[in-house]
């Protein structure tokens, strides 16, 4: 077996993974340049000549700019690997005490990618989505949000490197299934006490008020057996003016919250059936799927790292002179991490096949697709979304079937 073997692997994946998501972005380019990409008719009420000029330049201005961001990560992935900045920083963080320092390896792995992602970010939000008129975000602001990031991601880095440090350093064979039943809980933990304490520190949540839309909405509840309890309104419009709406949480916990720009862009029927759409995730039971569907390949993903940790080949590959478990897990991760994105049209497939699901219970319950097609529109119009990418791009990165195929099949007899 070639001593470089890994080396290759990694190589192959992160040039595999570049060209591939070029050809995906040069589909959709390529597309929209070529004229063929039409408006339909029954749009034309809502994206007038002016909404879709402004939709083509920015997505011509989000275009260069990932060319950029993907051609600078490209490079920086393998600058890290060939000026040996991982075997750098284990060194660094070498303290006398073997648990301490993998911990702290661990830790400050995301440092460079941390520094790397701030002029990106800043160019993103200051100039195109300025530019575009959808960032009301200030510096104070976003300063407060990276640094309060930051404490959050270390301070979790902590808890959960420190306790996976210690399974595998402590056990053996049974490892993987150890660290899989802890990330599980971690992940079902962090899925409850997010909404609760995490983003109200980034975001001020109030009830939704009484009134007709709040009616209107526990009527569609109470047809299901369902009851009103925790719908929020978020104050998202102080950072941007594009629209949303989602659930979190589970159980209990669960609530629903809409965009306060989103009410303002929407009228009451409209919200409504936005709402269903949510409500008919939540009845089709997708999300509580696609974590048993996660779970699943986590625990396969540590199985199968069980019996590659050990390679001492691989340590060599990336200059280690010597085996640690932590270290390994770091390196499969490493040398596999981009192979998964070559997989993840079969994800992007069943949730589109899950969106029309939701759509379709939404269609149903209030009786026509009318409503919930109208709001797509208005979204699509205030957002300036690129309403239609190329197939190639559909079928490797859209979780969500086009608009235009949402409208069409809603307004189906």
């Amino acid at each position: 077996m070639n001593q470089n073997m890994f080396l290759y692997l990694f190589l192959f994946g992160e040039i595999v993974s570049f060209a591939l998501n070029e050809f995906i972005s040069f589909s959709t380019y390529l597309y929209k340049k070529s004229g063929k990409a039409e408006i339909p008719e029954y749009a034309r009420s809502y994206i007038d000549e002016g909404t879709e000029k402004k939709s083509d330049e920015y997505y011509k201005a989000k275009f260069v700019f990932g060319q950029v961001r993907r051609c600078t990560v490209f490079v920086f992935s393998l600058l890290l690997v060939f000026l040996g900045y991982y075997t750098w920083l284990y060194d660094l963080m070498d303290v006398g005490n073997l648990y301490l320092q993998s911990v702290l390896f661990l830790v400050f792995l995301s440092l460079p990618g941390l520094v790397l992602n701030i002029p990106f970010t800043l160019y993103s939000e200051f100039v195109i989505e300025k530019k575009f008129g959808f960032s009301n975000t200030s510096f104070k602001l976003w300063l407060s949000d990276l640094v309060k990031n930051i404490v959050i991601e270390y301070v979790l880095g902590f808890l959960l490197y420190g306790v996976l440090v210690f399974i595998l350093q402590s056990l053996k064979d049974a490892w993987w299934y150890v660290a899989g039943i802890f990330l599980v809980l971690f992940s079902l933990i962090f899925t409850v006490i997010y909404p609760i304490w995490i983003a109200p520190l980034f975001n001020k949540f109030v009830p939704l008020e009484e009134g007709s839309l709040r009616e209107k909405l526990d009527a569609l509840l109470s047809r299901e057996g369902l009851s009103l309890k925790k719908v929020f309104v978020v104050d998202e419009s102080k950072r941007s003016n594009h629209s949303n709406a989602y659930c979190s949480g589970f159980g209990k916990n669960k609530r629903i919250v809409l965009y306060d720009s989103l009410i303002k862009t929407l009228d009451e029927d409209e919200i409504v059936a936005v709402f269903a759409h949510e409500l008919g995730h939540a009845k089709k039971k997708h999300i509580a799927k696609r974590l048993i569907t996660s779970f699943a390949i986590l625990f396969l993903a540590l199985y199968l790292a069980s019996l590659l940790i050990g390679n001492e080949m691989m340590y060599l590959s990336f200059g280690f002179d010597s085996t640690n478990p932590v270290v390994g897990l770091f390196l499969l991760s490493l040398v596999f991490g981009r192979y998964p994105g070559f997989l993840s049209w079969i994800g992007n497939y069943f949730s589109r096949r899950d969106e029309r699901e939701a759509d379709m219970f939404a269609k149903k319950k209030l009786g026509s697709g009318e409503k919930l097609a109208s709001s797509l529109l208005k979204l699509q119009k205030q957002n300036l979304s690129n309403s239609q990418p190329s197939k190639v791009e559909v079928f490797f990165r859209y979780s969500h079937p086009t608009v235009f195929m949402r409208v069409e099949y809603l307004l189906e007899p």
